[in-house]
């Protein structure tokens, strides 16, 4: 299998400090109006952000079929080819205009991420089984020096079972996943200067059990229901001390 996609993002963007104080629990819009010129004003800012990427994927898989068709082994790989292009320009700021950009990132990416899967079926309605895939994601984010962050990447296991029940009116799954991740991105405030930039914030370890039950009531109504429970930490804390490793990552996930 093979999958092409071309994503382009153009964006602008004005802000305005009039240098006064508002309260935003009553703020209505009306208190101050909307510059006459934009770029006569004293406390203006005016940017352009320009972004392309082109990611070409190639997927490869393989069954074997073994121990009397009760065993199942699934492998393959996905091999991706990412070509991106990151472009800022600070086009009017300070009472100045500037049309050179004040940043232009060009990257290129070459991964390849392995899965794996065996099931094993216990009757011809029940099976068990257990996969492994790996996870790998470009990161658009930048560092305080404008350099782009590592992509994400990490791991996916999980192991579980289904079965169908009742002539198939009845479907049942219960699994248990250990997902971890590493060089997930943060904001930091850069008081000096101003403005945010991004970190990374080390390794994430989310474990947990999911379960979900479906089936027909009748030949219209259907029900399902689904529970997940998750318990996320950060393991490693490679933001300078911005995030303690033990920190909860996900404070509102049950």
């Amino acid at each position: 299998e093979y999958t092409y996609t071309h994503t382009k993002n153009n964006g602008s963007r004005r802000q305005y400090n009039p240098g006064v104080s508002f309260d935003p629990m009553t703020f209505t819009g009306n208190e101050i109006s909307e510059p006459a010129d934009w770029y006569a004003t004293p406390y203006q800012m005016y940017w352009e952000t320009h972004s392309k990427r082109t990611t070409h994927a190639l997927l490869l898989g393989f069954r074997f079929n073994m121990l009397k068709e009760k065993l199942h082994i699934m492998a393959g790989t996905r091999w991706n080819h990412i070509k991106s292009k990151y472009i800022t320009d600070y086009f009017y700021t300070g009472g100045s205009i500037d049309n050179d950009p004040d940043s232009v990132t060009d990257r290129k990416t070459v991964r390849f991420n392995p899965y794996f899967a065996v099931t094993y079926d216990l009757t011809p309605n029940q099976s068990l089984y257990a996969s492994y895939t790996s996870i790998f994601k470009p990161n658009s984010n930048q560092r305080k020096d404008k350099s782009y962050l590592d992509p994400v990447t990490g791991a996916n296991y999980e192991i579980g079972c289904k079965g169908e029940w009742f002539d198939r009116k009845l479907n049942t799954s219960l699994a248990l996943f250990d997902i971890e991740q590493k060089n997930r991105a943060v904001q930091v405030w850069d008081t000096a200067d101003q403005k945010w930039y991004w970190e990374p914030v080390g390794k994430v370890r989310s474990r947990g059990i999911e379960a979900e039950i479906s089936g027909n009531l009748s030949e219209d109504w259907k029900l399902f229901a689904g529970y997940t429970f998750n318990r996320s930490k950060y393991l490693e804390a490679e933001s300078k001390g911005t995030v303690p490793a033990g920190t909860n990552f996900s404070l509102h996930t049950p």
